[in-house]
């Protein structure tokens, strides 16, 4: 599991994204709160088993 910790300026600065590519209520989130500290735990999802 990735941990990314910081201000949410300084994380939408370390992603380097592009808004729309991400869940708007977690960017609107940082974005209001820009001097707010969060914690992300970032994690893969299992993969899907194949139907057979």
């Amino acid at each position: 599991m990735t941990k990314i910790y910081g201000k949410g300026h300084e994380i939408l600065a370390y992603f380097n994204i592009e808004y729309e590519s991400y869940i708007q209520e977690i960017v609107s989130e940082l974005m209001s709160n820009p001097n707010q500290r969060f914690r992300l735990s970032l994690e893969r999802a299992p993969q899907r088993r194949k139907k057979k």
